[in-house]
């Protein structure tokens, strides 16, 4: 529920408009997980991944494709220039995409050390809500 509330909504439509263009049904392409993977500042330059579950305007046996995507996005440039598309049928093709556009830029952390980051957040929030509960225990007493 949480990833439709924060999905990127205009990436999106620039990926299915992409879709459209280059053979696929983009408006009925199944789009998870796309995210940020990484940012050029000041923020102009965004590359995204995600996954994709995307049918083929060509006959065939199996029409409906996984696939997963690389968008570099670069607000700096207009029109049709702006936003680059890439699908691929494995993941470490995906990666490989990713890890060139990305070199030079912010790179996301990996989800490993996004947990290692929560539970030290989560440590600090104990550690002040014990300060303050000792904090208002020793007020009134």
């Amino acid at each position: 529920m949480l990833n439709n509330l924060l999905r990127n909504r205009v990436t999106e439509k620039d990926v299915r408009a992409w879709m459209d263009r280059n053979g696929f049904y983009g408006n009925s392409a199944e789009i998870e997980d796309l995210e940020l993977h990484s940012l050029g500042r000041p923020g102009w330059l965004q590359i995204f991944s995600f996954q994709t579950r995307v049918k083929s305007r060509e006959q065939s046996d199996q029409p409906w494709k996984e696939m997963f995507g690389a968008v570099k996005d670069d607000e700096r440039r207009r029109g049709d220039k702006n936003t680059q598309v890439e699908l691929f049928p494995t993941a470490q093709q995906q990666a490989d995409k990713l890890q060139q556009w990305s070199e030079g830029l912010l790179v996301k952390s990996s989800q490993r050390d996004r947990s290692n980051g929560s539970v030290l957040l989560l440590i600090a929030a104990g550690v002040a809500c014990a300060s303050i509960t000792l904090y208002l225990v020793n007020l009134f007493t």
